[in-house]
């Protein structure tokens, strides 16, 4: 994530909606995803502790993995986190995007057409926001984008 020298958004805040959007895409991604998952009846059995005990091909255990053990908690947090970065002025790497696509477009070739398809969406709009703040970069005196300007490198 680039943190911009003035506080603001690099680029446009067109650039930040866009992010934002991504973000709250993935949140309702994964909320649909739970809700759907959650209408299965195996609640029960699973609170009654059922899936310590199963066999590893018991329907019971693919279906908490589909559910709520599955990928939806995590793509939640990873939209609000996207949110949060978003509004408080950074932008994210445009890996994030790239690399959403990337799983996306596998799991599709696995499943083919699925509920992964969704997840072009915010890869597209993590992509284009990048794209819109790289070129505003650009065009802002004393703002160079360097590619190893990221929190993970930042002291």
């Amino acid at each position: 994530m680039t943190s911009v020298s003035s506080g603001e958004w690099a680029g446009s805040r067109s650039a930040e909606r866009l992010t934002i959007a991504a973000g709250v895409a993935l949140v309702v991604i994964a909320a649909l995803h739970l809700i759907m998952m959650s209408l299965h009846g195996g609640w029960a059995g699973w609170l009654a502790g059922g899936l310590r005990g199963a066999p590893p091909g018991d329907p019971e255990v693919g279906a908490f993995w589909a559910g709520i053990g599955g990928f939806a908690v995590p793509v939640a947090l990873l939209g609000g986190m996207i949110i949060r970065t978003a509004r408080r002025g950074l932008r994210c790497s445009p890996v994030l995007g790239y690399g959403l696509l990337g799983w996306a477009g596998c799991c599709v070739y696995l499943l083919g057409p699925s509920g992964f398809l969704t997840f072009g969406v915010p890869a597209a709009l993590l992509i284009i926001a990048d794209l819109l703040a790289r070129s505003g970069d650009r065009h802002r005196p004393g703002i160079r984008p360097r590619s190893s300007d990221s929190v993970a490198t930042r002291r």
